[in-house]
């Protein structure tokens, strides 16, 4: 485990209902990804019928930037509170733009028939992979991945954190992963990428595509 203490989903719903919220998504973190995805894949734009799942969606606004991009993305997260919200928050969206939502603990509950092997084009995690079961996590990601599928990682730099962050009473304190854990990330991926969403390198960015144990997840 990359974390040494679990939170449970009543700790998520309690602060969800109090109003917490992770930092909004900008307008260059959804270019650089989108330029990043798309050069990965050797296209000019997000291809019709991609598939995308968002781990820890929280209230969704990652899974919903996911669904303007043209995806077909579905986010879980195991609050219900979030999801409602998430929910809530979708029904706005442009049509064709209705991203999907679904409840699932990802480090004990069974994987939903959703993630099937070889059938999720982009799996990403923002600011979620350090609140999971990170090993367990990877081998079922390397499952779920079509050929030529990408996984994009946002955390926070554990060294580049404040020793005691401040947070206002609706802001929920990060988590990062370490350099050392970042490295062992990288591993096992004939192609990686990566780049940093701030000028001082405390939030990247991680691009990771064709598993090298692909043939054995």
């Amino acid at each position: 485990m990359i974390i040494e203490e679990q939170r449970t989903a009543a700790h998520w719903d309690l602060a969800y209902r109090h109003g917490a919220v992770f930092e909004p998504v900008t307008r260059n973190e959804a270019a650089l990804f989108k330029r990043s995805v798309r050069t990965i894949r050797e296209a000019n734009d997000m291809r019709v019928g991609c598939r995308a799942v968002d781990i820890g969606c929280g209230t969704g606004e990652w899974t919903r930037a996911l669904a303007a991009m043209g995806t077909e993305v579905r986010g879980f997260d195991f609050s219900s509170v979030a999801l409602s919200k998430a929910r809530n928050l979708s029904l706005g969206a442009r049509a064709g733009q209705h991203p999907t939502y679904e409840r699932w603990d990802v480090n004990t509950d069974p994987i939903p028939a959703f993630l099937a092997p070889n059938s999720i084009d982009i799996v990403t995690c923002r600011l979620s992979l350090s609140y999971l079961d990170v090993a367990r996590f990877l081998t079922d990601v390397r499952r779920w991945l079509a050929p030529e599928g990408v996984l994009h990682v946002v955390t926070k730099v554990a060294e580049k954190l404040p020793a005691a962050p401040e947070t206002g009473a609706h802001q929920v304190p990060h988590r990062g992963l370490t350099k050392d854990q970042l490295s062992a990330l990288r591993q096992r991926w004939r192609s990686l990428d990566h780049y940093r969403l701030d000028a001082d390198g405390e939030t990247i960015a991680l691009v990771l595509q064709n598993p090298v144990d692909s043939s054995l997840a």
